[in-house]
C-alpha cells in the first residue's frame, strides 16, 4: 500500500484544526455548556497559527521525518526533465495565481478612497423615522445578556475591545476609532434603538456623504439576527456601567 505523503498529513490535520476553531467550538460549548461559544475571528488566525508552528516543529524534530516532508514539495519545484503541462500549470497555479490572488484580495480590503467627504465628522446622528418607534422586544435577564456577551466577544470585541473601551486588536484600522461604551458621552447618551440602527446598518446606513469616513461599522443586518443584536445591546449598557437614555 503507498504511504500517504508527509506533507499531505500535516495539510489535512491543519485543516482539521483550523475547521473545528473556526466551526466547531461553538458546538462544542453549547454540548458542554447549553451555551453556544464561538471563537473571534482573531483566535481562529492566533490558534490556526500555532497549530501550523507545532506541526512544522513536529516534523522538523527528526531528520528522516523533516527528509519525508519535504521530499514532495522538492520534487514538485525541482525536476531535471522538462516538466508535463500539467505539472508546469500546477506549478504556475502554486507559485504566481495564488499569491497574486492573496496580493489582490489584501489590496482590496486595506485600500479606501483618499478623498474625505465635504462635511466634516460627526459622532451622533438623526436617528432614521422607522427606527423611532423601534423597542427592544426581550426581557433585561441575566440569560439574555450572557449570551449577549458571548456574541460581542466573537463579533465586536475585535474593534470596540474586550473591556468596551474602544481599544480592541482593530481599533487602530477604523477612522475615526470604534467608540469607547465606558465614556459617558456615547451610549449614555443614547437610547437602545439608537444602537440598534448602528448595529443593524452599520457605517453605509449613515446620512449621505458619511459613509465610510464617520464610522467603520459593518452592517450585521443579515449576519445577526434582531434577538441578537438586542442582546448584545443589553449588554454592551450592563458591562460598560451604563444605562439606556430616556427617550
Amino acid at each position: 500500500m503507498k504511504r500517504v505523503p508527509s506533507v499531505l498529513w500535516a495539510l489535512l490535520v491543519f485543516a482539521a484544526l483550523y475547521l473545528f476553531f473556526d466551526r466547531g467550538m461553538a458546538p462544542l460549548t453549547k454540548a458542554l455548556t447549553g451555551t453556544p461559544a464561538p471563537l473571534p475571528s482573531s483566535l481562529v488566525f492566533m490558534y490556526a497559527g500555532m497549530a501550523a508552528v507545532a506541526i512544522l516543529l513536529y516534523f522538523s524534530v527528526r531528520e528522516d521525518r523533516w527528509n519525508n516532508f519535504l521530499q514532495p514539495v522538492l520534487d514538485f519545484l525541482r525536476v531535471a526533465a522538462p516538466p508535463s503541462p500539467a505539472k508546469r500549470l500546477s506549478r504556475m497555479a502554486v507559485l504566481i495565481l495564488i499569491p497574486a490572488a492573496l496580493g489582490w484580495r489584501t489590496y482590496l480590503s486595506a485600500s479606501a478612497t483618499p478623498d474625505p467627504p465635504s462635511d466634516p465628522p460627526g459622532i451622533h446622528f438623526n436617528l432614521p423615522n422607522q427606527y423611532v418607534s423601534v423597542g427592544n422586544p426581550l426581557p433585561w435577564t441575566e440569560q439574555n445578556i450572557r449570551e449577549g456577551g458571548i456574541l460581542y466577544t466573537a463579533n465586536c470585541a475585535m474593534c470596540h475591545g474586550d473591556a468596551q473601551d474602544g481599544e480592541g486588536l482593530f481599533a487602530r484600522a477604523g477612522q475615526p476609532k470604534p467608540a469607547n461604551f465606558r465614556d459617558g458621552g456615547t451610549i449614555a447618551q443614547l437610547d437602545e434603538n439608537y444602537l440598534y440602527w448602528r448595529i443593524k446598518e452599520g457605517g453605509p446606513g449613515l446620512p449621505q456623504g458619511s459613509i465610510e469616513y464617520r464610522s467603520a461599522m459593518p452592517v450585521w443586518d443579515g449576519v445577526l439576527t434582531d434577538d441578537q443584536i438586542w442582546k448584545i445591546i443589553m449588554f454592551e449598557y450592563t458591562n460598560a456601567g451604563q444605562k439606556p437614555a430616556k427617550r
